[in-house]
């Protein structure tokens, strides 16, 4: 697939040259603002890049060029040609996309930005980062404007932000809670949230709003990427592992999740019950959290509040051992009824034998 996609690099820099567009014409000031830039751009990767300067200028022009190809014919068709087809082909499409999310593969977003720029001298195309919001649009179910974004270190980072709240935290203690089976028995109810940002949890009159999720293939490499990304540059300021460390306590057995699967909060396309509770059961380990600053902190609290009052459990063990369906209803209410027919008819016989007394 690496071979693959860089005959893909080169075939479609060439086609461009070969047609002498305007786009990408002017290489020599490319390389001139790789080199301008390249001790910058090395002091953004956490390793020695074992590369002369040639070679490591080259490989951010062939990769760079590519991204923006591939931003550019997603978004305008103009720049569609014959090949295109053979580019958005679905595996092919699915594991560039894949690809270009990964930490391992990032490329500065300034020398995106950079390329891009000395590029629209005649083609005025949106900006680079309307561009790019457009290509990730699937992630930005927040619908959050280009003008809310003021650094970004890359596209895995833009993914990140496109998943943080609006909302700020709230700085409390941190507190466990107990796993949904075990709140459900304790009368809490469960119901898919209508918000479009995962984090934005809430708890209210004893039912707790969690927003659906949808578990599939890819969603592990996802995750353990923007958590590696949080444990780099953002261990304060971590959002995306405390969503999961707070599902982790929810989510202890397959039965947890079954009953968060059955309330809507799940979509699991893994397989079974077992590989999603195993993934919620991973993804957090070997990772830490500020326990000052976990963001459910207020939320677990309520919760555990909710949980120690007595009648909230005896009311839920009333309504799943006697009133879970309309048969059961049906008998507990028919047993009820004839239990208060008899204790009038007893009360009443009593009477009769004191009055006849």
């Amino acid at each position: 697939m690496v071979s693959m996609l860089q005959n893909f690099y080169w075939w479609i820099i060439l086609a461009r040259l070969e047609k002498k567009s305007t786009v990408w014409l002017h290489v020599k000031n490319y390389i001139e603002f790789l080199k301008y830039c390249e001790a910058s751009i090395r002091q953004c990767y956490s390793e020695i890049i074992e590369m002369d300067s040639d070679e490591f200028v080259t490989m951010m022009l062939v990769d760079g060029c590519f991204i923006i190809e591939l931003l550019l014919r997603t978004y305008y068709t103009d720049f569609r040609d014959a090949d295109h087809s053979i580019l958005s082909a679905t595996r092919l499409s699915n594991d560039i996309y894949r690809d270009l999310i990964l930490l391992e593969n990032q490329i500065p977003f300034f020398v995106l930005e950079g390329i891009f720029n000395l590029a629209m001298t005649d083609f005025k195309p949106l900006p680079f980062l309307d561009l790019t919001l457009c290509f990730f649009a699937n992630y930005n179910v927040q619908q959050k404007p280009p003008a809310g974004f003021i650094s970004i270190k890359h596209f895995t980072d833009l993914i990140l932000i496109l998943h943080q709240p609006t909302s700020q935290r709230e700085v409390k203690e941190f507190k466990y809670t107990s796993s949904a089976t075990e709140l459900n028995e304790a009368g809490v109810k469960f119901t898919a949230g209508s918000s479009n940002c995962l984090l934005d949890i809430k708890f209210s009159d004893g039912v707790l709003e969690i927003p659906c999720i949808t578990l599939y293939d890819k969603t592990e490499s996802l995750i353990r990427n923007l958590m590696a990304l949080e444990l780099c540059h953002y261990p304060g300021d971590s959002y995306m592992i405390d969503y999961f460390f707070f599902m982790d306590f929810l989510v202890n057995t397959p039965k947890d999740v079954n009953l968060l699967i059955q309330n809507g909060i799940i979509e699991n396309w893994l397989g079974d019950s077992k590989q999603a509770a195993d993934l919620y059961n991973n993804l957090n380990k070997n990772c830490v959290i500020i326990s000052s600053n976990f963001y459910f902190s207020a939320l677990c609290e309520e919760l555990n509040e909710y949980c120690k009052v007595p009648r909230h459990k005896w009311k839920a063990t009333l309504k799943h051992d006697y009133f879970n369906s309309p048969w059961r209803t049906a008998s507990t209410s028919a047993a009820i009824v004839l239990l208060v027919l008899t204790f009038i008819q007893t009360v009443c016989s009593i009477l009769g034998a004191a009055k006849g007394n």
